[in-house]
């Protein structure tokens, strides 16, 4: 919930201050995130080479990394910043539409999601440590055994 939290503040905000701002003048903002996208691309093509890799090693069922899960959570979640940003005026001021669109496909394929597989390593390597309470576990699982649980969790009982 936290991401719909933080999307829906960044779509109201701009809202709210452009009609409750009075006579502010307006924050413009101006990135230069395509100067350095380059190694943006190279960090989520070796974060998802890695996973592609573990998942053709591991070819257990259970020891296998969720790779189509990551990639739709990190599109996702870009998109709702960037759609947010987009049509609070944030993102587009100044901007043509096209390049308003362009700027929205590029950080929702590119920006969360090149952090996806670290993250996800992350998540399971602290997982071998705690329980998902986060109380500090007995024993440390190792980082496959952390994996494997996390597989068999299961969001809706069928």
């Amino acid at each position: 919930m936290v991401d719909a939290h933080s999307a829906l503040v960044g779509f109201c905000c701009p809202l709210l201050t452009q009609t409750f701002g009075g006579k502010a003048e307006p924050i413009v903002i101006q990135r230069t995130t395509g100067s350095y996208h380059g190694y943006m691309a190279l960090l989520l093509f070796a974060g998802y080479l890695f996973v592609l890799i573990w998942n053709m090693a591991h070819t257990a069922a259970g020891e296998r990394m969720p790779l189509l899960w990551l990639l739709a959570i990190g599109v996702l979640v870009q998109f709702g910043w960037e759609a947010g940003l987009l049509l609070g005026g944030v993102r587009s001021a100044g901007f043509e539409p096209m390049q308003a669109l362009q700027t929205l496909v590029i950080n929702s394929l590119l920006e969360t999601n090149l952090g996806m597989p670290y993250i996800y390593c992350i998540f399971l390597w602290f997982t071998s440590r705690y329980t998902h309470d986060l109380k500090r576990r007995k024993s440390s699982v190792s980082f496959v055994e952390a994996l494997r649980e996390n597989n068999a969790l299961k969001v809706r009982n069928k």
